[in-house]
């Protein structure tokens, strides 16, 4: 796993949880890991379930963390990683999101979850957004609900503004039919 504990103290923006990050470090206590099992209702919810997952934070090579959520609102407990490129990959997206899909679309009420972390303690970097972009554009492509995107680095979780989402999550982000 490419999880690493850098001894970096988990602390957090002024901002809410959830908002675009501008670089300043978590404040926020680390919720227990029992929180991920939570029910969660809007974007600050789910990343705080990210949160409870991750514990420490800190990485050692750029990483995608996805989660299937079923009716909406709930992580199933079977997390999958998926080490990333340098380099936003189309076809390596297009390649997960088709697979994800064949798996939804065999059962009811079940979306995707993903984030995306990687070592250094920027903000929002345009590699940040441009993978945030393409998972985004292969999951309305292949059809995948997909619930708001995060980003983590060794010093906070952040939305992705641009990728799917909101503040409420009353229905994911549906694929034009």
């Amino acid at each position: 796993m490419t999880h690493e504990n850098h001894s970096t103290p988990a602390t957090s923006t002024s901002n809410p949880p959830g908002v675009p990050d501008d670089g300043r470090p978590d404040r926020d206590p680390i919720p227990p890991t029992a929180v991920a099992k939570l029910p969660f209702h809007d974007a600050a919810e789910l990343r705080e379930r990210w949160r409870a997952l991750l514990g420490e934070l800190g990485f050692s090579e750029p990483t995608l963390w996805f989660v299937f959520v079923e009716r909406g609102t709930q992580l199933i407990p079977a997390l999958s990683t998926l080490p990333l490129p340098d380099t936003p990959n189309r076809h390596l997206m297009d390649m997960l999101l088709l697979r994800l899909g064949e798996t939804i679309s065999a059962t009811d009420d079940l979306s995707v979850a993903c984030l995306l972390t990687r070592p250094g303690s920027d903000g929002l970097t345009a590699r940040d957004r441009g993978w945030a972009s393409m998972i985004t554009d292969a999951a309305v492509r292949r059809r995948v609900p997909l619930l708001p995107l995060f980003r983590a680095n060794d010093i906070n979780v952040v939305a992705v503004p641009g990728a799917p989402g909101g503040e409420a999550l009353p229905e994911p982000l549906e694929a034009a039919s």
